[in-house]
C-alpha cells in the first residue's frame, strides 16, 4: 500500500535521528549505542520496504 506524504515525511526524520544518532554514538566511542542505532535503522528500513 502507498505511504502517505506524511508517513514518508516522518519514515525519512526518523531516519535521519538514527543516523545522528550512529554518528554521535560512534564520536563518543561508545559501541553499544552504535550498534543498537544501526540495528534500529535497518529496522526501519525493513518496515518502510526498502529491503525486501
Amino acid at each position: 500500500m502507498p505511504r502517505t506524504n506524511l508517513e514518508q515525511t516522518a519514515l525519512i526524520y526518523v531516519a535521519q535521528l538514527l543516523a545522528t544518532a550512529v554518528n554521535d554514538a560512534k564520536k563518543l566511542g561508545d559501541l553499544r549505542a552504535k550498534f543498537y542505532a544501526k540495528g534500529s535503522l535497518g529496522e526501519l528500513y525493513e518496515i518502510s520496504g526498502k529491503i525486501s
